[in-house]
């Protein structure tokens, strides 16, 4: 079936047999993926400084990445108006997060998730659109779209740009796998915050990136030319393993930057 699509081939409205599914919808499977570590919340909530905030940030958006072997099947497809709701307890003080998302288009394929927590003053929410491309022995998955929270305790929205998933060895050549690829990007205007990382290659849980303190496109010295004085403040290197902590904070303490 995959040997008669040439490269490029969008793979979103392809018939394929039910024995080539999984048990769940990629909407399903976003929500527990995001979620996962939804008890990063009240930490990045009561984390009191900015630069290291934005790293818990960048850590809960990319928490449910993990390496997985590629078995032939998929998640089959959300139908139109399908809606997956998950609540998540974090006890008395810091209350409960709600998850709620929505397929809201059929084709093309777009979805819409909230998540709320009044308690501790979370808000976020996700809209994108799925795109697969074959790309002959792999399988890029894209959710090109917009994805923000907001922090009610420290009047911060972040913005976020998420890495895309890469399926390897559908055509049986070579090592079969899912992987991250692409960068994660974590903006909030507010500090003129920019971090932006990479997957490590050879460790396909842990992210290296680097913290911009610099300013924002309505404002000289973003993504254009960069004076020392006007654009970035702070450069400095981070590396965020997704099973364990945030490496650099230390660092900046001991630098005298936090």
């Amino acid at each position: 079936m995959l040997g008669s699509l040439t490269k490029g081939a969008d793979l979103t409205s392809m018939i394929v047999s039910a024995s080539l599914l999984k048990p769940y919808s990629s909407l399903q499977k976003l929500g527990t993926d995001m979620m996962s570590r939804s008890n990063y919340l009240p930490e990045i909530v009561a984390c009191k400084d900015p630069l290291e905030r934005s790293l818990m940030v960048a850590k809960f958006f990319i928490s449910g990445f993990h390496p997985d072997t590629f078995d032939g099947k998929k998640p089959f497809n959300p139908i139109l108006g399908e809606q997956c709701h998950h609540v998540f307890n974090h006890g008395e003080e810091f209350g409960k997060s709600y998850y709620f998302s929505e397929q809201v288009s059929h084709h093309p394929p777009i979805f819409a998730a909230h998540v709320v927590n009044d308690k501790i003053g979370v808000k976020a929410t996700l809209t994108g659109k799925t795109k697969v491309i074959f790309g002959g022995n792999f399988i890029d998955v894209k959710f090109p779209g917009h994805k923000e929270i907001y922090f009610k305790e420290h009047d911060e929205l972040y913005t976020i740009e998420t890495p895309f998933l890469c399926v390897r060895g559908v055509m049986g050549i070579g090592k079969k796998g899912i992987e991250r690829s692409g960068q994660l990007i974590v903006r909030c205007e507010k500090n003129w915050i920019c971090n932006k990382g990479t997957l490590q290659a050879s460790r396909l849980s842990r992210f290296v990136g680097y913290v911009e303190r610099c300013r924002w496109p309505h404002q000289a010295g973003y993504e254009g030319e960069r004076e020392e004085e006007e654009g970035i403040v702070e450069n400095l290197r981070w590396v965020l393993d997704i099973n364990h902590q945030c490496h650099g904070c230390k660092e900046w303490r001991e630098r005298g930057v936090l």
